[in-house]
């Protein structure tokens, strides 16, 4: 027995994490909408926004500026260096590869750190096996959205950051470690200050340890320490941000980030500026929008609550009560997106670890249950082999999800720019470098006239209509100047209920432009418009 539980207590982290890299690298070049392998990018409208920004900084255009969208600066710089390497979306397909393989990792460790605390030495070795199948799943659930669309969005991006920060505060409260870490500190505070320039009510996930942090030292009543950590804490998040403040004060854009990245998302919920009651309501209306979601996330604290009650009490109360507050503050973040859209509930996906971790770990248990030593090392050699099994299974249920899902978006998207270029060719083929206005949200469409947007509020709507007036008029009066050779017409999202707006739009188009085709072949609302 002795010289099974030696053998089975070898850890090799970094060749785990490099097993994760390849699964994860190999599963994305075959897989994902922006691998090289695909002819055409296949990403979801939200990351063609991304795209096309990050593009016009690659060509001198000021985000806020030149181009709006309600996000953080970070989000643009990132899709701007990958738009540095553009041929066959190579450039895009690098940053999403990185991406994901954090959060395999980050998940893994953290796999791993519970699993440290509440297993056997024979069950050791296991939990290499064990942690790598629950973060290839959790990484196949963090990209199932994305992974068919081929990108990633600003809910994805900030995923590695906040992964990597809770499995250092797990390590901190399992190992009763403490809180004085500079490690842990500088990470939390560069980590927090990225994703909100990222996406700001991503900062909301940080909150909860602040304030576990705030109430366990003050009961400690160690007032020193906890002044060190904020000045840190707080110091390294501001120094986060300095890159993004810098540019924007060059680029002469300080004022129309902070108005674009912050304010206009009070007016783009529908709700204006937050109240104590209107943040009480949407927090339960959040609940209900994503009740399924919610109710796993509800019963993970009861499975994390049995994968950790052989714990001392004292940790396994600290790290119930830190999962718990997270947890409802991660939901609040995903009410603070509004819609009950799947990719917001990436905010979640932390909470699933200990789900996939519970029922993995109980199907491994079955192999480690015998005390014969031959037989537990053959038990040990057929677990190896059925969760490799499983890993196969895995990647072929992915593949097969995404490849569904890839094609009806790919072929609606492709379908449309296409019959839209092909008309533009019939009628203007003489005509280079097109000025192009999109009256919708189907930003792909200036990627298929390989044009950029000459319109700063292009990816309209950004904002609730009856709150903010302006990217609606601004539009309305870019046509009647007529300024624009070529207008597409392909009413989205609240537009298409809009009928005030859908008629100043035409009643505008009338005077300048005539209707040269459509798409209505493929049953798609885009209509072609070029000057008289």
């Amino acid at each position: 027995m002795e010289k099974v539980v030696e053998k089975m207590n070898i850890v090799n982290h970094k060749r785990n994490y490099l097993i994760l890299t390849i699964l994860v690298l190999l599963n994305l070049f075959l897989f994902s909408g922006v691998s090289p392998i695909h002819s055409i990018y296949n990403m979801q409208y939200d990351e063609w926004v991304y795209y096309l920004i990050g593009k016009g900084i690659t060509k001198g255009l000021v985000p806020y500026v030149d181009l709006l969208d309600h996000k953080g600066p970070y989000l643009f710089f990132i899709f701007a260096l990958a738009n540095l390497i553009n041929f066959k979306h190579i450039g895009l397909f690098v940053v999403e590869s990185i991406v994901y393989v954090l959060i395999a990792i980050y998940s893994y460790k953290i796999s791993y750190l519970i699993l440290e605390k509440i297993t056997t030495d024979i069950e050791e070795k296991a939990n290499e096996y064990i942690s790598i199948i629950v973060s290839f799943i959790i990484y196949c659930i963090s990209s199932s959205y994305y992974i068919s669309f081929g990108s990633i969005s600003a809910e994805t991006l900030i995923l590695p950051f906040i992964l990597m920060t809770y499995s250092l505060f797990i390590d901190i409260i399992l190992n009763d470690k403490s809180f004085y870490d500079k490690r842990f500190i500088i990470t939390s505070g560069l980590s927090a200050g990225i994703t909100f320039f990222i996406k700001g009510n991503a900062i909301l996930c940080f909150i909860p340890i602040a304030i576990y942090i705030f109430i366990d030292l003050m009961i400690k009543k160690e007032y020193k320490k906890l002044m060190l950590i904020t000045i840190l804490g707080i110091g390294t998040f501001i120094i986060s941000l300095i890159p993004a403040f810098i540019y924007c004060i060059v680029t002469n854009s300080l004022n129309d980030m902070i108005n674009g990245a912050f304010i206009i998302n009070m007016f783009y919920i529908g709700a204006g500026m937050p109240s104590s009651k209107t943040l009480f309501d949407s927090f339960f209306d959040t609940l209900l929008a994503f009740k399924e979601w919610t109710i796993l996330c509800i019963f993970s604290v009861f499975l994390i609550w049995r994968l950790i009650s052989s714990l001392e009490k004292n940790i396994k109360y600290r790290f119930m009560a830190f999962y718990v507050l997270s947890l409802f503050f991660n939901i609040y973040a995903v009410y603070m997106s509004f819609r009950p859209y799947t990719n917001y509930l990436n905010y979640l996906i932390f909470y699933f670890i200990p789900i996939v971790l519970f029922f993995v770990k109980s199907f491994v248990n079955i192999f480690l249950n015998n005390n014969d030593e031959n037989l537990l090392f053959k038990n040990i050699m057929s677990m190896k082999i059925l969760l490799i099994a499983m890993l196969l299974v895995i990647n072929i249920l992915s593949y097969s999800f995404s490849f569904e899902i890839s094609s009806i978006n790919g072929i609606t998207q492709n379908r449309l720019a296409n019959q839209v270029l092909k008309v533009y060719k019939n009628k203007l083929d003489k005509i280079k470098n097109v000025k192009l206005l999109v009256v919708g949200y189907e930003p792909y469409i200036y990627e298929a006239f390989d044009t950029l947007p000459n319109e700063r509020y292009f990816a309209i709507p950004v904002v609730n209509r009856e709150k903010y007036e302006e990217p609606y008029e601004a539009l309305i009066e870019k046509i009647k100047e007529g300024s624009e050779e070529v207008v597409v017409v392909s009413f989205g999202r609240g537009m298409i209920k809009d009928a005030e707006f859908r008629e100043n739009v035409y009643d505008a188009l009338s005077d300048k432009y005539e209707k040269i085709g459509d798409a209505k072949s493929v049953n798609l609302k885009a209509e072609v418009y070029v000057l008289k």
